[in-house]
């Protein structure tokens, strides 16, 4: 499953809250994660419900939902995060409740965009946070730590080291919960689990010679209910779902091997390379060798542009 998996962290920001003040931050159109780098507290949700958290807590928002960082201390106020917003170097944001004090509580979070395969959106059926905290023998907390001092004074690369730290926190929190069927089931934005059998088929071996009637039996479904219960979780057929999946695997190997284009489709499972390439244009847009050379040369313009 991890070997398929691709993250991204987008709109990087660092979160400051004085003592007893709360800082209320709109929900995103993609999940939203924080790292706790300082200080205790509570993440409240629009829904009224809170989330505890402590220093190196790791939480994991649903899109789209409102919530405030409250630190403990004297009741202060609530203060708009868009409001105390301040632009930093490498494109990353300063948002605050006292833009004077020292605050108590500082995270590091960013909106995630995570798919197994480029297909399936890890966080589709995600509707309630999620939260862990590494563990003291974790290496990864070092690192965090001494990332205070990196983002109290931000620098060329700050954005690039911040984001893969996230990325890699958010493999441990999946290596956490992954053994656990109930939480488990948004790992793959989906609710009936027995779908994951057939998805995980085609994830790891994406070459297969796979049919309808052989993937329902791999979920323990008949094939009617299999293809009607997978078109309600992905919004498309798990033979389209499969070819998405092929196509986009051989687009990894065109960007980082040097194998003949003829390889490339046997290895994903077509015959004729014809038919690929056809299929190819069809999903990016562009033939698979007009991609290769597109992807080592980032000058070269977009022929669906020009």
């Amino acid at each position: 499953m991890l070997a398929t998996l691709e993250v991204a962290v987008h709109s990087l920001a660092i979160c400051e809250v004085a003592a007893g003040d709360e800082l209320a931050l709109v929900g995103m159109n993609r999940p939203l994660v924080h790292y706790v780098l300082r200080g205790s507290g509570l993440l409240r949700l629009d829904n009224n419900g809170e989330v505890k958290f402590e220093q190196h807590s790791f939480i994991i928002l649903p899109a789209q939902r409102n919530h405030r960082i409250a630190a403990p201390g004297p009741r202060g106020h609530v203060v708009e995060g868009m409001d105390r917003s301040v632009a930093m170097v490498d494109h990353m944001l300063r948002i605050g409740s006292d833009e004077n004090g020292l605050p108590d509580v500082i995270t590091t979070c960013g909106t995630i965009q995570a798919t197994y395969g480029g297909s399936i959106g890890m966080f589709d059926a995600l509707d309630r946070p999620i939260a862990v905290r590494l563990e003291k023998t974790d290496p990864l907390r070092n690192v965090f730590e001494a990332m205070l001092g990196e983002l109290a004074s931000p620098r060329l690369g700050t954005r690039a080291l911040t984001e893969a730290l996230l990325k890699q926190c958010l493999i441990l929190l999946i290596r956490k919960i992954a053994p656990d069927p109930i939480e488990a089931r948004w790992l793959f934005g989906m609710v009936d689990l027995r779908l994951a059998r057939a998805v995980l088929a085609m994830l790891e071996n994406p070459a297969q010679n796979f049919t309808l009637d052989g993937l329902a039996k791999s979920a323990g479904m008949s094939r009617s209910s299999f293809a009607s219960n997978f078109v309600t979780a992905f919004g498309t057929t798990p033979i389209d779902l499969l070819k998405k999946i092929r196509l986009r695997h051989a687009s990894c190997l065109l960007e980082s091997t040097e194998l003949p284009i003829g390889v490339i489709a046997k290895s994903i499972g077509y015959e004729s390379r014809t038919y690929f390439s056809r299929a190819f244009r069809h999903e990016f847009g562009i033939d698979p060798r007009s991609f290769r050379m597109r992807a080592r040369s980032p000058g070269v313009p977009d022929p669906k542009v020009v």
